[in-house]
């Protein structure tokens, strides 16, 4: 970097200098963002810059300076009882629950869906490199059913299309005590080439476990998050470079 552009960096705080170096130096930005940060302030002329006291402005979400990080997306329930996805890490000491229904292996032991968690986040044109494994806490509606097995089938979709579907089968060891509730991992397939768009879905469904021994009908399968304990949760990590 230029001596005069070192000078420059000296009136900014430590913590921006690395970002403000990628800004002017980094070929990874197209010249029309660096001419916007120049016209903000950014001259190679040091005797014209003073400290700058204003927020460093923030890359937008898969623009062309590539920097953006996965998304953390967690389970969640608002105040009227709707199901949602936060990017909010849980605080609560306490967990929510989501039942599914009934579940039982007669009428060929069909998917029942638990619930559908969805979020709006600004439109983003990222193209999605993969959907990192969802965890998520298990446990039962019924003592009763202590000792049945489960399948657990996780369906992500991105504006209205399915990108990734993941399924976990014969999950054992459950318990009605919310404080017994087992971590579960569900790992998705490669996701679809989709770019993520404002709307993003979770859906959960469960069964009775196929070709697993244990009861074959069940009050129903219990889903906990919401909480530091419980924090149900998945990713979306990204391309390194952004569609063009």
């Amino acid at each position: 970097m230029a001596p005069d552009r070192e000078e420059v960096l000296k009136n900014v705080e430590q913590s921006r200098r690395r970002f403000l170096r990628t800004v002017i130096a980094g070929a990874a930005f197209a010249p029309p963002i660096v001419m916007s940060f120049s016209m903000d302030g950014l001259s190679a002329d040091a005797a014209e810059v003073g400290p700058i006291s204003s927020p460093v402005p923030t890359p937008s979400r898969c623009s062309n300076m590539r920097l953006e990080p996965p998304i953390a997306l967690y389970l969640d329930r608002g105040t009227g009882g709707n199901l949602l996805l936060t990017e909010a890490a849980p605080t609560s000491t306490t967990a929510k629950f989501t039942d599914s229904p009934v579940l039982s292996r007669s009428n060929g032991n069909p998917w029942k869906e638990i619930g559908a968690w969805d979020t709006v986040i600004n439109p983003l044109p990222c193209p999605i490199a993969e959907i990192g494994d969802l965890h998520v806490w298990l446990g039962l509606r019924n003592s009763d059913d202590q000792g049945t097995q489960f399948d657990l089938k996780a369906e992500v979709f991105v504006g209205g299309n399915v990108v990734a579907t993941g399924e976990t089968d014969c999950v054992v060891g459950l318990a009605r005590n919310p404080a017994l509730a087992r971590e579960v991992t569900v790992s998705f397939e490669p996701p679809a080439r989709e770019f993520l768009s404002n709307e993003v879905t979770l859906v959960l469904s469960a069964r009775i476990g196929t070709g697993c021994p244990g009861h074959a009908s069940a009050t129903g399968l219990r889903v906990y998050y919401g909480s530091a304990a419980q924090d149900s949760s998945f990713d979306i990590q990204f391309e390194n470079a952004p569609h063009s």
